[in-house]
Order: C-alpha cells, then sequence, then structure tokens
C-alpha cells in the first residue's frame, strides 16, 4: 500500500476519462499522469503508469473497424448497432489487457471506456439494457472522471483545431444527447454493468483549474477507501 497525505493507495488502478469531444479529456489525462507520476516519485515507489484509449485499434479488428466509423463523414446517427458491437467487442480483448497490467502494479489511464459506449450509442438509438449486454463480464474502472462542459463549449475548442469534423462532431442536437446521457451514467451504470466510478468533473474553466478539480476528486476517492 502507498500513501498520499497520511491515506493508503493501492497500486494498480483502472483511471477513465470521459466527455465530449473538445472537454479536454487528452490534456487531462497526460496533466494526471504526470501529478500520478511524481506522487509515486516522491514516495520513493516505482512509477508504472500506462496511457491507452478507446477504441483501441492497435489490438484488434474491432478497434480499426471502430476507429473507421469515427473518422467517417457520415450522419451521427447512423450505424448505432453496429458501433455499439465493435466497440464492445474491442472492450473485451482491451479489458483482458488492462487487467493484466493492473494486477501487476501499473496504474491504467484510458480516455474513454463503456461510458462513451452508452453514451453516443443510446444517442444514435441502442438502448441502454442493449448496450449493457454487449458489454457484459468486461472490466470494471475504479474510478471515471466525466469532464462536464456545454456542448458550445465543445464545438468550439474542436473548431479551434481547424480539422475535418468527425462523424460525432457535427450535430449539436446529437451531442446535447450525448452530454444528457453521460448525466444518466451515475445513476443507471451501478445496476447495469456494476459500475459506480463516475465522477463529475466541471470542465469549464483553466487547464490547470480543472487539472486540481480532478486531482481533489481523486484523493477523495483515495480517503474513501480508507473509510
Amino acid at each position: 500500500m502507498e500513501k498520499f497525505g497520511g491515506f493508503a493507495m493501492a497500486k494498480g488502478k483502472f483511471i477513465v476519462f470521459e466527455g465530449l469531444n473538445g472537454c479536454g479529456k487528452s490534456t487531462q489525462m497526460k496533466l494526471f499522469g504526470n501529478w500520478l507520476f511524481e506522487q509515486k516519485q516522491s514516495l520513493g515507489r516505482e512509477a508504472l503508469i500506462v496511457y491507452t484509449a478507446e477504441p483501441n485499434e492497435g489490438i484488434d479488428e474491432y478497434g480499426k473497424r471502430g476507429r473507421e466509423i469515427l473518422r467517417s463523414s457520415e450522419s451521427p446517427r447512423s450505424k448505432g448497432d453496429l458501433a455499439a458491437s465493435l466497440f464492445a467487442a474491442n472492450r473485451r480483448t482491451h479489458g483482458g489487457l488492462i487487467s493484466i497490467l493492473t494486477g501487476n502494479g501499473y496504474d491504467v489511464l484510458s480516455s474513454r471506456y463503456w461510458h462513451s459506449n452508452f453514451a453516443y450509442q443510446a444517442a444514435q438509438g441502442v438502448s441502454f439494457d442493449e448496450i449493457a449486454e454487449l458489454n457484459r463480464g468486461c472490466v470494471v474502472p475504479d474510478i471515471t472522471f466525466f469532464i462536464d462542459v456545454p456542448v458550445e463549449w465543445a464545438l468550439s475548442k474542436i473548431r479551434g483545431r481547424g480539422q475535418k469534423l468527425k462523424k460525432f462532431e457535427r450535430e449539436k442536437e446529437f451531442l446535447e444527447s450525448v452530454r444528457k446521457n453521460y448525466y444518466l451514467l451515475s445513476r443507471t451504470l451501478p445496476t447495469l454493468v456494476g459500475d459506480e466510478s463516475l465522477v463529475q468533473i466541471n470542465g469549464v474553466g483553466s487547464v490547470d483549474e480543472v487539472h486540481m478539480r480532478i486531482v481533489k476528486a481523486y484523493c477523495d476517492f483515495l480517503k474513501s477507501l480508507e473509510a
């Protein structure tokens, strides 16, 4: 057991960063990883941290096909059933690797997990029950940071990149539905898939402000393990 500020922390956590495209997931995941590394180093412990993302196109054909769907210029409402199936199948492979890593003391930080499956594919018309069935038995995260920002905020960040818009970045109305679905997850996932890990983080503010909110939430989570 390791201790941050006087409370114990078990090694090998599976930590997920979630939210709309443009919410700052990747930035915050890297900042958090750097903070976690420094904390472990300060304790004289080896910092074993792995960064990953979903869908993961490097581990199987399901991930490759899933990424192709995300990069397409089709309507965001098309191919919901196919997307749900591909992402869940990829997650089974991915989750197996995550379990091995955490079992060997690695902290695994992932940009997206099944929360995206529920939020986005439900907005495409797939029911929560159907998505839950596809994900039955997959590894459950220890903590998930849902970085919540208004849709307009997210879209302004996406447009600021100057890149071609992807499948799920095109329609404000669709993204509003996705955001609403994220709000439902904290009370539906415990029953559907046994996941009580979701913590909502206010994503509006400076990068450092959001980072400190995430750090506080993580420290609160670690304290809760000692209660």
